[in-house]
C-alpha cells in the first residue's frame, strides 16, 4: 500500500586480495586524516542558546502517544489465547498443560460444551495466525517443523472455535480493569487491526469448517514456550519484510517529488513536498527504532543485524555447524543450534567490521565452551572461513577479488553477490541494505581510530567512480559506494563532532530529525555494532538519492536557497528593530532570536553540499528549521512582547466598528485566520464591542474581576480624557501571567508532527478491500497517520510558508511605531512610576485606556481625540493600512504556499533569480 501520492591515504599500500581476504581492511586503508579541522569552521558565532530547555519542558506536557506495533501485538495476541485456552479449561480435562497439543484438548472441550467465546480471543486467534504465516511463508515455504506445526495447531483451533457463541459484551459490563485499561489505551489503537468481519476471510487461512486434528511430527514434542520462543527466525524475517515496506513508502513519496520537479516545478512551491516526504521519513526511522528496541526485548540473542542475518540466511549452515558441535563436542546442551546461530553471526560480524582475523578467536572461544575435540575444532575453522569467503562474496567493496568459498556446500561456483534478501524489493538485489549495513560498519572502525582535531578523507574512486555524478546512477550497491563513503559519512562525521547536531540537542530531535540522531549517535559510538535503525536510515538516504537521480542538483538547489532565503529575511528584519532599545534588551526576545538563529548552523557552509543538501537530509534540516525554528520558536518569538496580542486585538477591533473592512489588509487577515484558535491571543470567543478592554486584559493575565474593573476605568478615562490614579494602582498591581502562543493550538500538522498526536486521524486514502488485504501489515496504521499529516501540511501550506519570526519582528515595529505616532511618550509622564528602563508596560496601560477604551466606549471613535488633534481610530487605521501594505511579500514568505481556499499563491519574486 503506497502512502498518499502527493506529489584513504595514497601512501599506504593496499593489503593483497587473496585467501585471507581482508579486503574490508580496504575500507580503512582507503581513508586518511589531516590535522586540518578548525571548530570555528563548524558553528556559527554567538554560541549555543540557554533557553532549549524551556522548549524541552514545553515538550513534556505534549501529547506523547505510545503506540503498539503489529509486532508486539500478534505476540501478545498469540500469548493472550494461549492463556486463556488454558484459563477457562476445567482441572479435571487431562493433558499436559505446558505442552502445545493441550491446545487442542481444551479446543475440544470447548467445542463439546458449547463454550462461549470472547470476541477478543477470536480477534486474537485472528491477529496470531495471519501473522505467523505471513512470516512464514514470506521466505521459507511455510517455516521449519515447530513454526509450521504451531500454525497448524492455531488453526485448527480457529476452525472450531469460530462456531461457538459469542460472549455478550457491553460497555457498561466492563469491570474496572477494563476501564483502567480503555483510559490508558493507544490514542490511536482505531487505526490498528480491525478484525470484527470475518465474511472476507481466505477459507485456506481461516477455514470455515472444522479441520482434523493435526498430527505431531515424529520423535518431536513442544512446550508452548519452547515453540513461542522458536520464533527466531520467523519474527526476523517478519522484521526485515516491514522494513522492506517502510522503504517501498519513502521511495515512492519521493519519486513523486522527482516527477512534479521533472515537470517544471523547479520553484520553491517543491518545498510543501519536501516537509510531506521528511515528515514519511522521520516517521518511518522512529517506528523503526521502536520495532528494532522490541524485537530485542523478545529476542535477547539476536542484539545485532549480523545475528538476525546469521538467522534468517544461514540456516544450512547453522545445521551443518550443529552436527559437527554433536559429533565432536562433549558439553552438548539444549540450545546448540541457537549458540551456533549466535556464532555464526558473530562471524559474519568481522567480516562487516573488516576484522578477518577476530573470527578465529572467537572460534577458538566457541570451540572451548562446547569443548569440541581437534578434528571438530578444524572443521568448525574451515567452516569459518568459508562463510568469511561467501560474506565478502555476497556485500563485495569495489576493489575486492571475488573469492570462491571454502566447503560450504556451494560448490566451486562463484555465488552471485547480494542474494541473501533476494525476495526484497527495495532492501534487497540491487538495493540491499546489507551492503549499507557493510559500509556503515567499516567505516565505524575509521571513526574510532581518528583523533578530534583530524578528518576523514577517502581516497579518491576507491569505492567507485568519482567524482559522484546522480545521473549515472542505476543501482544503489556499488553506484553510491564513493557517494556514501567519500562525501555523506566524512561529512556528517564532521558535523556530529564540531558541528550543531555534536553540540546541541535540539528540542523534538527525535520527532522531526531522527536521521540526524542516528548520525550522531553513531559517530559518539563507532565500536558498537550498527543498529538495523541507523542502516535503515542511511539506506533511505541511498534509496531516495537514486529515485531522484535525474532532479537531484535542482532539488538540491532549491532546498540550499530557500533555506539560506530564511535567515535572510531574518537578518534584513531584524535590521529594522535595532534602533528600539527597549525591545533588544529585553532577554525573551534576545533569547528567541538566537536560537532561531542558532538553526543556521544546520546549513553551514563549510560541510560539503552534497551532504547536507541531499534531498533526504535537506528535506529533514527543512522541516526541524519549519516545526522547531519557524513554528516552536517563532510562536515564542512572535508574542514575546504581545506584539501580535496588541496588533490582532486592536485589528479586530476595528474591524467590528467598521473602520476596517476584510481584504484590505491581507497579511492581518491570514494573521488573524491562523490565530483565531490560540488561546493566548483571545482566551476564547472574539469579543465584540464593549468587551475589547476586558477581554485584552484577560489575555494579557489579569483576572476577570480585575479586567472588568480596569474596563469600567477605561470607560470613565474616555468620558474625561484623563487618566486617574484608581487604574494606575490597578494596573501596577497586576500579575502578569499570560498563556503562551501554543503551536499545537493553531496547527494541526505541528500537533502530529512534534506531540505524536493523532487521537482524531481519519483513513481518507483506503478502500474497504484495501483495508482487509493489509490487515496484519506494519505499514497500514503508519501510512494512515502519515497521511493525515501530509494534508494537514498541505492544508497548513501559506501558514508555515509564513516566517513567523520575521513577522514578529514586523509586529514589534509596528507597535513602537504607533505608540510613538500617538505620541504615548508624551504622555508616560502620567503613568511615570509605571517605567522603568522598558517602557512597553506603560504603553499598554496608554493603549487599553485610550486606544482600545475609545473603539469600546466611544460614539465616534474614527475622530474621538483623546488628546487634542490625534483623532484615535482615524490614526489607528491610516497607520495600520500603510504599514502593513507596504510589506513586501517577498520579506515575510520564505517559500511558495497555496492557499487552499482559493487557489492563490503566495508569489516569491526574488526567488527564480537564484535558481540556476
Amino acid at each position: 500500500m503506497p502512502p498518499k501520492n502527493k506529489r584513504q591515504s595514497a601512501k599506504k599500500k593496499i593489503k593483497k586480495k587473496g585467501k585471507s581476504g581482508n579486503g574490508a581492511g580496504n575500507g580503512a586503508q582507503s581513508t586518511t586524516k589531516q590535522k586540518n579541522v578548525n571548530e570555528k569552521d563548524y558553528l556559527l558565532p554567538g554560541g549555543l542558546p540557554e533557553n532549549f530547555q524551556e522548549y524541552e519542558d514545553r515538550r513534556k506536557k505534549s501529547i506523547q502517544a505510545s503506540y503498539t506495533s503489529v509486532y508486539t501485538r500478534y505476540k501478545k495476541a498469540t500469548r493472550d489465547f494461549v492463556n486463556f485456552m488454558i484459563a477457562n479449561t476445567p482441572d479435571w480435562v487431562s493433558g499436559n498443560r505446558t505442552s502445545v497439543d493441550f491446545l487442542l484438548t481444551a479446543a475440544e472441550w470447548m467445542v463439546e460444551n458449547r463454550f462461549e467465546i470472547h470476541p477478543t480471543v477470536i480477534k486474537d486467534l485472528k491477529l496470531a495466525i495471519r501473522l505467523r504465516k505471513r512470516a512464514g511463508e514470506f521466505i521459507f515455504g511455510g517455516g521449519d517443523l515447530g513454526h509450521k506445526y504451531f500454525i497448524d495447531i492455531l488453526v485448527f483451533c480457529w476452525s472450531h472455535l469460530v462456531t461457538l457463541p459469542r460472549l455478550n459484551v457491553t460497555d457498561n459490563g466492563q469491570n474496572s480493569d477494563d476501564h483502567q485499561s480503555s483510559r490508558n489505551k493507544n490514542s490511536y489503537e482505531v487505526l490498528m487491526l480491525h478484525d470484527d468481519d470475518e465474511t472476507d476471510l481466505d477459507e485456506d487461512t481461516f477455514p470455515s469448517e472444522p479441520v482434523p486434528r493435526p498430527k505431531l511430527p515424529a520423535e518431536k514434542s513442544w512446550t508452548i514456550d519452547d515453540l513461542m520462543k522458536s520464533d527466531d527466525r520467523a519474527d526476523s524475517m517478519l522484521f526485515l519484510s516491514a522494513l522492506d515496506e517502510f522503504m517501498g513508502g519513502i521511495s515512492h513519496q519521493y519519486q513523486c517529488i522527482a516527477k512534479a520537479c521533472a515537470c517544471d516545478r523547479k520553484s520553491s512551491e517543491i518545498v510543501e513536498d519536501l516537509l510531506e516526504a521528511a515528515t514519511l521519513t522521520s516517521m518511518t526511522i522512529q517506528h523503526i527504532q521502536q520495532l528494532e528496541m522490541e524485537f530485542i526485548m523478545d529476542h535477547e540473542d539476536i542484539s545485532t543485524p549480523y545475528r538476525m542475518l546469521s538467522a534468517i540466511v544461514l540456516p544450512e549452515i547453522t545445521l551443518h555447524t550443529s552436527k559437527i558441535v554433536k559429533a565432536h563436542g562433549k558439553r552438548l546442551t539444549n540450545r546448540i543450534e541457537k549458540d551456533v546461530m549466535i556464532f555464526l553471526g558473530d562471524c559474519l560480524e568481522c567480516t562487516f567490521r573488516n576484522q578477518d582475523e577476530k573470527a578465529d578467536a572467537i572460534a577458538l572461544g566457541f570451540c572451548q565452551r562446547y569443548e569440541i575435540n581437534p578434528s571438530g575444532a578444524e572443521e568448525i575453522t574451515r567452516c569459518v572461513q568459508g562463510l568469511l569467503s561467501l560474506t565478502r562474496n555476497e556485500v563485495p567493496i569495489m576493489a575486492e577479488v571475488p573469492i570462491i568459498p571454502l566447503s560450504l556446500g556451494q560448490g566451486d561456483k562463484l555465488p552471485k553477490p547480494h542474494t541473501w534478501l533476494s525476495d526484497m524489493e527495495f532492501i534487497g538485489r540491487d538495493r540491499a541494505i546489507h551492503h549499507t549495513l557493510r559500509l556503515l560498519q567499516s567505516f565505524s572502525k575509521v571513526m574510532e581510530s581518528t583523533p578530534t582535531d583530524q578528518k576523514i578523507l577517502s581516497r579518491p574512486g576507491f569505492f567507485g567512480p568519482s567524482p559522484f555524478r546522480p545521473e549515472r546512477i542505476q543501482k544503489i550497491h556499488g553506484d553510491l559506494d564513493e557517494y556514501l563513503m567519500s562525501d555523506i559519512l566524512p561529512q556528517w562525521f564532521l558535523m556530529c563532532r564540531h558541528g550543531i547536531i555534536g553540540r546541541a540537542k535540539l528540542p523534538h530531535e527525535p520527532e522531526l530529525c531522527p536521521l540526524f540522531v542516528l548520525f550522531r549517535d553513531y559517530v559518539e559510538k563507532p565500536h558498537k555494532p550498527v543498529s538495523w535503525s541507523l542502516v535503515f536510515a542511511v539506506h533511505a538516504l541511498l534509496t531516495v538519492t537514486l529515485d531522484t537521480a535525474p532532479v537531484f542538483n535542482d532539488l538540491m538547489n532549491i532546498s540550499d536557497i530557500v533555506f539560506h532565503q530564511y535567515f535572510r529575511q531574518l537578518e534584513n528584519a531584524t535590521r529594522f528593530i535595532t534602533k528600539e532599545k527597549d525591545t533588544r534588551h529585553t532577554i525573551s526576545w534576545a533569547q528567541n532570536m538566537l536560537t532561531v538563529s542558532f538553526l543556521k548552523n544546520l546549513g553551514i557552509d563549510t560541510l560539503g553540499r552534497k551532504a547536507l543538501w541531499n534531498p533526504l537530509c535537506a528535506s529533514t534540516t527543512l522541516l526541524t528549521l519549519t516545526y522547531f525554528g519557524n513554528m516552536e520558536a517563532g510562536c515564542a518569538l512572535i508574542d514575546c512582547r504581545a506584539q501580535l496580542r496588541i496588533t490582532l486585538h486592536l485589528f479586530h477591533a476595528l474591524k467590528v466598528r467598521e473602520l476596517i473592512h476584510e481584504g484590505e489588509i491581507p497579511i492581518l487577515d491570514r494573521l488573524d485566520e491562523y490565530f483565531k484558535s490560540s488561546r493566548g491571543v483571545w482566551e476564547g470567543p472574539l469579543p465584540t464591542q464593549g468587551e475589547f478592554v476586558k477581554r485584552f486584559l484577560i489575555c494579557f493575565g489579569m483576572s476577570a474581576t480585575e479586567s472588568k474593573k480596569m474596563s469600567e476605568e477605561a470607560k470613565l478615562a474616555i468620558m474625561s480624557r484623563m487618566f486617574h490614579d484608581k487604574a494606575k494602582q490597578s494596573w501596577r498591581g497586576r500579575g502578569r501571567k499570560m498563556s503562551p502562543i501554543e503551536p499545537s493550538e493553531i496547527s494541526k500538522s505541528y500537533r502530529r508532527i512534534c506531540n505524536r498526536d493523532f487521537y482524531d486521524v481519519v483513513d481518507k486514502y483506503h478502500t474497504d478491500e484495501q483495508r482487509a488485504r493489509m490487515k496484519g501489515t506494519e505499514i497500514y496504521g503508519l501510512a494512515v497517520r502519515t497521511n493525515d499529516t501530509m494534508d494537514s501540511i498541505a492544508d497548513e501550506s501559506a501558514f508555515l510558508s509564513l516566517n513567523l519570526p520575521v513577522v514578529g519582528i514586523y509586529l514589534e515595529q509596528f507597535v513602537c511605531s504607533l505608540f510613538r505616532v500617538l505620541q504615548f511618550d508624551t504622555l508616560t509622564d502620567s503613568v511615570a512610576s509605571l517605567i522603568d528602563e522598558d517602557r512597553r508596560p506603560g504603553h499598554i496601560l496608554l493603549f487599553v485606556l485610550s486606544v482600545l477604551g475609545a473603539l469600546d466606549f466611544a460614539t465616534d471613535p474614527e475622530s474621538y481625540e483623546f488628546i487634542p488633534h490625534f483623532p484615535v481610530g482615524g490614526m489607528c487605521t491610516t497607520f495600520m493600512n500603510t504599514f502593513f501594505n507596504s510589506i513586501p511579500g517577498d520579506n515575510v514568505m520564505w517559500f511558495q504556499g497555496t492557499l487552499k481556499s482559493d487557489n492563490m499563491k503566495y508569489s516569491i519574486k526574488q526567488f527564480n533569480k537564484y535558481v540556476k
